[in-house]
This record gives C-alpha cells, sequence and structure tokens, in this order.
C-alpha cells in the first residue's frame, strides 16, 4: 500500500472513530430511559435498555478496534496491510469495510473452516 492510500485509510479510520465517539457521547448523555407505565411500558423499557447497552458495547468495541489501527498506520504503515497469518496483503476494501482486520480473506476463510470443523 502506497502512501498516498495509507493516509487516505488513517484520514477515514479518524473519521470513522469521531463519528462513533460521538455517537457514543449522544448516546450516553440520553441513556436515561423512562419505564413508567404499565407492565408493557417497563417490558419496552428494559427491552430499549438491553438493546442500548449492546449498541454502546459494540460501539466502544469499534472504537477500539479503529484507534489501534491508527496506532498501527502511525507506528508502521504498512504492517496495517500484512496478514498476521500469511504475511500477504491484505485488500484496501477489506481494510476499508472491517477496521482493524488483521488477516487476509484466505486466512480468515481457513480460520473460519477450521473453527467450524472443531466446533
Amino acid at each position: 500500500m502506497n502512501k498516498t492510500k495509507l493516509k487516505k485509510l488513517r484520514a477515514y479510520y479518524e473519521d470513522m472513530r469521531n463519528q462513533i465517539q460521538h455517537s457514543l457521547d449522544i448516546a450516553t448523555k440520553n441513556s436515561e430511559l423512562d419505564v413508567s407505565g404499565d407492565e408493557v411500558d417497563k417490558i419496552q423499557g428494559n427491552t430499549l435498555h438491553q438493546i442500548n447497552e449492546k449498541l454502546l458495547l459494540r460501539s466502544s468495541n469499534n472504537l477500539t478496534l479503529l484507534t489501534n489501527a491508527i496506532r498501527i498506520i502511525d507506528e508502521d504503515g504498512l504492517a496495517i496491510n500484512e496478514c498476521e497469518d500469511c504475511g500477504e496483503a491484505i485488500g484496501e476494501k477489506r481494510l476499508m469495510l472491517l477496521f482493524g482486520v488483521r488477516n487476509c480473506v484466505h486466512c480468515a476463510e481457513e480460520s473460519e473452516n477450521n473453527s467450524k470443523m472443531f466446533a
């Protein structure tokens, strides 16, 4: 991956990280749900609370992945493009869609097949 594409990828990751941080800030401020009312209102409120908690956890995990990916780019830009298992290049589109991905498609598929075989 050349330096121009690496800068583009870093800028994309930074933008995604800012968007997620912004949504986390809003979600945290609006985390109080009204669960007063009848039984149905309480159930709906609790369900919304559980969904919100899962979304916050997912966003927090994505934030961590993005922060780590940016750190890797800053420390050794070319390492972000290298599969941890085989050392081959990870496709640019894969890096854009799955920030923090550390394996090429082939190795990811092989790992998935192995996990299914031993599950």
